[in-house]
């Protein structure tokens, strides 16, 4: 009995959703888990570095590692968190907006389609009309698609360091999404295009 598809397109995203929406799911069922409002962080925490390893030390193992796991990633600000059953989540709201996007872009890659070039994947889901028209310049025009679901994630969070204004946790939750997406799609035409090269190189190298 096979567990994946036959189809490549649908065994890759398959697999990338499956493994985006369980990483989701255990990010949203540590604070779900914990004694409800028990876990507030304050604001004092940084990014890639341990603030908080006294606290994890008194949790059980699961919720433990989900969380030193996001300390070390994440500064985990809880003015810039979501709660859940009052507890803070292990990731901060921009973070868990780029793993919502992840999963978003995993379910879209199975419209890529099975194409042996990275730049015919990324353009595929647009109609034949516009998808002649970037393929004239691919370089160009994916660089263009990349920065602009990138730049709001860029703009809100350099106007932020460098301004007074202070985003919100919504603001911050939808341009990760868009940031997400990004990275995902991306990376699935490239694995996507990737195992198609490698199987034409396979079959050239069998009719030698």
């Amino acid at each position: 009995m096979k567990l994946l598809p036959e189809d490549p397109v649908k065994r890759i995203s398959l697999s990338m959703t499956v493994i985006t929406v369980v990483w989701l799911l255990l990010l949203v069922l540590a604070p779900l888990t914990l004694p409800a409002n028990s876990l507030y962080l304050g604001n004092s925490g940084g990014a890639n570095r341990m603030d908080f390893t006294d606290v994890w030390k008194g949790m059980p193992p699961f919720q433990r590692i989900i969380y030193t796991i996001g300390d070390f990633n994440c500064h985990q600000m809880s003015s810039r968190s979501f709660f859940i059953n009052g507890n803070q989540m292990p990731f901060c709201s921009r973070d868990i907006g780029v793993f919502s996007g992840f999963v978003i872009g995993a379910i879209l890659v199975s419209f890529l389609g099975y194409l042996p070039n990275l730049y015919e994947s990324v353009f595929h889901p647009f109609p034949e009309r516009v998808r002649k028209i970037l393929l004239k310049r691919p370089h160009i025009w994916a660089a263009i698609l990349g920065l602009i679901f990138l730049s709001p994630l860029v703009l809100d969070g350099t106007i932020q360091m460098l301004t007074p204004y202070e985003s919100n946790n919504t603001m911050r939750f939808i341009t990760g999404i868009f940031a997400g997406m990004a990275v995902m799609i991306f990376t699935g035409a490239f694995v996507i295009s990737a195992k198609a090269e490698m199987e034409a190189l396979k079959r050239g190298m069998e009719t030698d």
